[in-house]
């Protein structure tokens, strides 16, 4: 049977570095990879499972033919986690209710 979509945005193939660190609980941060991307939300490839329900600051690293990276952070919640996802441990579906602001 088919699921219905409940994506409410396009997606956009997109991939660059990802570090997510969850606000509150345990103390670290998770590396990842962009998988895709949308206006309210963000596909991780990742090392690590983070609890669904969780809130995390989530930093994306673009990459700039200028002298430094674009690094762009924002607070999202996790909605989703499949193992075993294209060669790292999970995929984390994170949904953010604002948009990413540029970090200094």
């Amino acid at each position: 049977m088919h699921q219905a979509e409940r994506r409410s945005s396009r997606r956009f193939p997109l991939s660059h570095s990802a570090s997510i660190r969850l606000l509150e609980g345990p103390s670290g941060v998770i590396s990842g990879t962009t998988e895709n991307v949308s206006k309210d939300g963000v596909l991780v490839r990742a090392e690590s499972a983070l609890p669904v329900g969780a809130y995390a600051e989530l930093i994306l690293t673009l990459g700039s033919r200028a002298e430094r990276s674009v690094r762009l952070s924002g607070i999202c919640k996790v909605i989703r986690v499949e193992p075993n996802f294209k060669g790292k441990a999970f995929a984390v579906a994170l949904s953010c209710d604002h948009p990413l602001a540029m970090m200094d």
